[in-house]
């Protein structure tokens, strides 16, 4: 038996054979994840296989390099969702997005009598005497959660059911997590907004409005048609939800969103449609050129609102420096399995790369052409990768020095 397998390990080489073992299984898991999460963290996930692949395949070793690309972009995947236990609600939750969204949970018959006390005791009038629905709407949704409770006043009218939270908080530990009703509640009344959208969207539903989540730039919100919705039915070829995608046609959608500058929703759901509101073309175009990340969390860093500017740089030089360090390592091996002082070159023309990289993104910054900065951060990175995986380093005479003869 152990020679058959030996002969059928040396007749394909090892290299295949780890292809198929490792490579194949981890490529169908990520884009089976890409292909669910759909839009934002569909293109966001796209991102590292479309940068890594075009500056690292080629025919030398290909299955080698496939295999390693394989098991990178398992581990980025990894990262963004650390809390494995979760992956089977979170991948069935995306394929079947009206599950998250559920009208009749018991909880909502006694929160039902609980805003509708509020609001006669906040304003002095009966909830349903109101005639404005805008004016409905807003009370139910900053009820729910109201981004000014606690910031600037504690007026009883300010509110607020559900607390703030990012999701890489504990228990959630996932870059984007996606709730029921239930954890929302059993996690005292914590969330970010994908969780805020999720119970407003359910509570609106059981209070009879025709209420959609809607999914935009780094942000979901809820929207509801007060006037109704014309929906033309197209059968879904791509994506088999346990129901059909539809394209609509909106009158008088009222976004009862706090932050504004999201623009436009990619999609929207409920517990009965998923809808494309605007072609996908459009929204994977916004979603390259959406400044949040850069916006809220590159730039405080480096202008030392976050920490002090006199640490703050510093710790991007080297947190660059390390980065170039694990792009190196990630193309020599398993050629070099330890670093040598012949890395060094590719070391230091990497973090030279993603030093000029991440200067241009800051003047960009400061410009206010942040829109750009998935471009430059694509393509600093496909460079580095690039110029490690051809040793380009090693052909320039101000880095080739330190090679070790």
């Amino acid at each position: 038996m152990k020679g058959k397998l030996g002969d059928f390990i040396k007749k394909i080489g090892k290299k295949k054979l780890f292809f198929i073992i490792i490579g194949i299984p981890c490529f169908i898991f990520y884009f089976f994840i890409i292909s669910q999460f759909y839009l934002i963290a569909s293109a966001l996930y796209f991102l590292p296989f479309l940068i890594v692949a075009l500056a690292t395949l080629r025919r030398k070793d290909f299955f080698l390099r496939a295999t390693k690309l394989s098991i990178f972009l398992f581990l980025i995947f990894l990262i963004t969702f650390p809390n494995v236990t979760d992956w089977g609600n979170q991948i069935y939750r995306r394929m079947n997005r009206k599950s998250v969204i559920e009208t009749y949970h018991p909880f909502f018959f006694g929160l039902n009598t609980t805003f509708h006390n509020w609001f006669n005791d906040t304003y002095g009038i009966q909830f349903n005497e109101v005639k404005d629905e805008i004016n409905k709407l807003q009370n139910i949704s900053n009820f729910i959660y109201n981004p000014w409770w606690r910031r600037y006043t504690l007026d009883p009218k300010y509110f607020s059911l559900i607390r703030y939270t990012y999701d890489f908080n504990p228990p959630r530990l996932a870059f984007d997590h996606l709730p029921t009703v239930s954890e929302i509640i059993s996690n005292g009344f914590t969330s970010d907004c994908t969780g805020i959208a999720v119970f407003s969207v359910s509570f609106l539903k059981f209070m009879g409005y025709d209420a959609y989540m809607a999914e935009g730039d780094s942000h979901d919100f809820p929207v509801v048609f007060i006037n109704g919705t014309s929906i033309l039915i197209i059968q879904d070829q791509i994506r088999f939800e346990p129901f059909r995608m539809y394209l609509f046609l909106p009158i008088n959608p009222i976004y009862l969103n706090w932050w504004p500058g999201v623009g436009e929703p990619y999609l929207m759901y409920n517990d009965r449609y998923l809808i494309i509101p605007r072609p996908i073309e459009s929204s994977l175009f916004d979603i390259y050129t959406e400044d949040y990340v850069f916006e809220d969390f590159f730039m405080p860093f480096l202008n030392g609102e976050l920490m002090s500017i006199f640490l703050s740089w510093p710790i991007a030089i080297i947190a660059l420096l390390g980065i170039s360090f694990l792009i190196n390592y990630y193309n020599k091996f398993p050629q070099r399995r330890k670093p040598t002082k012949n890395d060094l070159p590719n070391i230091l023309f990497g973090w030279t790369i993603l030093s000029m990289g991440a200067i241009i993104l800051f003047l960009l910054c400061v410009f206010d052409l942040s829109s750009l900065g998935f471009l430059i951060t694509s393509i600093t990175f496909g460079l580095t990768f690039f110029s490690s995986d051809r040793d380009l380093a090693n052909k320039l005479k101000i880095f080739n020095r330190f090679t070790v003869t």
